[in-house]
């Protein structure tokens, strides 16, 4: 007679010692653990945001801006960002001052005169504004 073949007894035996140990990790470090998690999830974050997208319509053997050419054309857009943002400050104080007119029960003359100036200028502004906000 032959004998009878029994399946591998160490195989449950890995999986039970597997877990175990792994159970005494989460149970001995699990700060250690969490902070590991939160290493990963921040690198992916960064590597997400960061990485260089390929664009579809560029060919394969075309090479992509040099960084100089984007830190020239960031440098040719300073002055305007700049004159841009000194006119949103200049919007918002306009704002400020119109509504503090608006929020009076009666309007002298030189309130009025000041209104108009005021309205005058914003308009200006967003005039002066419109054709940097179509694009090119």
């Amino acid at each position: 007679m032959s004998k009878k073949i029994h399946s591998n007894p160490l195989e449950g035996m890995l999986w039970q010692a597997l877990k175990t140990k792994l159970s005494f990790v989460l149970t001995r470090y699990p700060a250690y653990l969490f902070a590991g998690m939160l290493v990963c999830v921040v690198i992916s974050a960064v590597w997400v945001f960061s990485a260089r997208r390929a664009d579809n319509n560029m060919a394969v053997f075309e090479s992509p801006r040099p960084r100089y050419m984007l830190l020239d054309t960031l440098g040719a857009k300073l002055p305007s960002i700049a004159e841009t943002y000194g006119a949103l400050n200049r919007v918002l104080a306009l704002q400020s001052e119109i509504g503090a007119l608006i929020e009076k029960d009666s309007l002298s003359s030189s309130d009025s005169i000041a209104l108009i100036g005021a309205l005058d200028e914003f308009e200006s502004l967003q005039r002066s504004m419109q054709p940097k906000n179509n694009l090119q």
